[in-house]
């Protein structure tokens, strides 16, 4: 649909200024409370084949057996939207991943409980493809909501859903917070629909209202979520409200006591 008639699903005027309407710092519209994508973004869509020609592939192989019965069980279900703006020259396929828990490293020694430690995860992953199909580059969480950036020439994607096109980034779980490298060369992934728990590959825009009203998004920019064009401007490096403490957390203890693969990272210091 085009952005006015994603607006206009929303029947109260939008509140434009350097504050949200809930007293958060970005320069976003509101429609009933809920951020809506920026100006420059004009055509807002869900359509399944589209998203699923796109779709990220998730590998296991490199965890131990009881991680990978758990990062299954875990698995609630992958969803989609596609964005295509005025100012950029490629598209993009934003989906986020649901888990039903974020463990704690501190799990691993035996704790039942970390500050690190959450119910229901989310991690995104966002494909910029080009007009002609091919795909130019993946940005996805690889550590604590920093962005791992992939080059689509040279990172590992495979065919499946478009005929002699590598179109699927192939991403290895890492436990216990769910977030992504890129998997190894001789790696290929799975489609969340092909896990033994049958969990959904579903609308975003469905899902996205019910998100926000259960404040699955309460430590994450809001820009971040509805302007996937950020990241790929280099605007961003990550996905938290800069204010939060998930963003201090995560740039002054778990990336640099080594928890994730800081050098893969857009992290600068």
């Amino acid at each position: 649909m085009h952005r006015r008639q994603f607006l206009a699903l929303a029947a109260s005027p939008a509140f434009v200024g350097a504050f949200g309407s809930d007293g958060r710092e970005d320069d976003l519209e509101r429609e009933n409370g809920y951020p809506v994508p920026p100006d420059h973004i004009t055509e807002i869509r869900d359509d399944r084949d589209e998203l699923e020609r796109y779709q990220p592939k998730l590998y296991l192989g490199h965890l131990p057996w009881s991680e990978r019965d758990e990062t299954r069980t875990d698995m609630r279900g992958q969803f989609g939207w596609t964005a295509e703006s005025e100012e950029y020259d490629v598209i993009a396929h934003y989906y986020w991943t649901r888990y039903n828990t974020q463990r704690s490293v501190l799990y691993y020694l035996g704790l039942d409980w970390g500050p690190d430690e959450h119910y229901l995860d989310h991690e995104p992953t966002i494909v910029f493809r080009r007009e002609d199909g091919t795909v130019e580059e993946v940005w996805t969480t690889g550590g604590h909501h920093y962005g791992l950036r992939i080059d689509g020439e040279t990172g590992n994607l495979s065919e499946d859903r478009v005929n002699g096109e590598d179109t699927h980034v192939n991403l290895a779980v890492m436990r216990p917070h769910n977030h992504y490298t890129e998997a190894a060369f001789d790696a290929e992934g799975e489609f969340v629909q092909e896990f033994p728990t049958s969990v959904p590959f579903d609308s975003w825009l469905d899902v996205r209202e019910q998100w926000y009203d259960n404040n699955r998004f309460a430590s994450t920019s809001y820009e971040a979520i509805e302007d996937p064009f950020t990241f790929y401007d280099r605007d961003r490096e990550h996905w938290w409200r800069e204010d939060t403490m998930d963003a201090w957390f995560a740039r002054n203890v778990w990336i640099p006591l080594g928890l994730t693969e800081r050098d893969d990272l857009e992290f600068e210091t």
